[in-house]
């Protein structure tokens, strides 16, 4: 097929996927070509199972004409994520269609002992209950490099080949990527925050050591060995070590706000915790003296719905190559 056959169906696709619906006349005007060659781009795509037809429509304007719509369920990703519960670790894995609607919920499990069979087990289960998955997407507390853990969570995961792993049990495309990235990327894109700005993502448990997610422009800054935004090794922290109650947690994260607001000068710091109460964070931030000095003046966001904020980054990390972006 030509180059320009296969860059309008790219279009067509992304069309599809954006509105939903479309008449063939409204993508002739759309793609600037001919009713002809939609007619024979619509003819492949129904051929795929890409779209599917809905029928003929009244519209507002003209005769009735045949409406096509996307099928968000042609494909299926499992999507996994590691969340911590009271100093615990818990895998969480559902099927997500393309438009990001839950289609099966395979549960949690506790992941208490830190084995790697646990979670590959985990993952091999979910895998056998779906047999119609296209893709899988693991959100993961700590940085992947090629494959491989570089830093986790409490150092249990540390050394970890994850795509050794994974590929022993499935010939399924498996996109990787640190938690805190893909629930800060998942709330910009839910929250239609700019693309062309800086944002950092810092999550921080109760009690436990944060993450930062360093996000510019669409693109996740990662740094070498992809170590960028492992905050636990600053010096307070590595001092002190966690913090032993909210209020610590409250000034360890405005100390790391009056850090990279004089680093990188963000747009946003899009804030989230899996059990505190924002309004502590918020008065800790406005009454801060550091960051009243700075000239960079920042909004500040919280994360109200964290798992739905990854399952929607990892869709990104999935389809961000694809028609499909998002």
């Amino acid at each position: 097929m030509s180059t320009n056959h296969n860059a309008n169906l790219k279009k067509l696709l992304r069309i599809f996927y954006r509105q939903g619906t479309a008449f063939a006349s409204d993508l002739s005007a759309q793609l600037n070509v001919s009713v002809v060659t939609i007619n024979n781009l619509l003819k492949q795509l129904l051929t795929t199972g890409a779209i599917t037809e809905v029928g003929i429509i009244q519209r507002d304007m003209g005769r009735p004409a045949k409406q096509y719509q996307f099928n968000y369920q042609q494909q299926a990703l499992l999507l996994i994520t590691l969340q911590e519960k009271n100093s615990v670790l818990t895998i969480s894995r559902v099927v997500s269609d393309m438009a990001g609607n839950i289609i099966a919920d395979h549960g949690d499990i506790a992941f208490s002992d830190y084995a790697p069979n646990t979670l590959i087990t985990a993952i091999a289960e979910a895998i056998a209950a779906s047999p119609q998955l296209t893709a899988i997407g693991l959100a993961f507390p700590g940085k992947i490099a090629t494959g491989v853990v570089t830093s986790s969570w409490n150092e249990r995961f540390d050394g970890w080949n994850l795509k050794a792993m994974l590929s022993a049990i499935t010939d399924l495309p498996v996109f990787m990527q640190n938690d805190v990235h893909m629930m800060t990327v998942g709330y910009s894109i839910h929250h239609q925050l700019p693309k062309d700005t800086l944002k950092v993502g810092i999550y921080f448990p109760r009690q436990s050591m944060p993450g930062i997610t360093i996000y510019n422009s669409g693109t996740i800054i990662e740094g070498n060995h992809n170590l960028a935004g492992e905050a636990k090794y600053t010096p307070t922290l590595q001092i002190h070590g966690r913090p032993k109650n909210d209020d610590e947690t409250a000034t360890r994260l405005v100390e790391l706000m009056v850090n990279y607001n004089i680093a990188l000068a963000p747009h946003y710091f899009i804030l989230g915790s899996n059990a505190i109460d924002y309004q502590l964070f918020a008065d800790k931030i406005a009454h801060d003296d550091m960051l009243k000095r700075h000239p960079n003046s920042f909004q500040v966001a919280y994360m109200q719905d964290i798992t739905a904020d990854m399952q929607r980054g990892l869709r990104w990390l999935i389809y961000r190559n694809t028609p499909f972006a998002l």
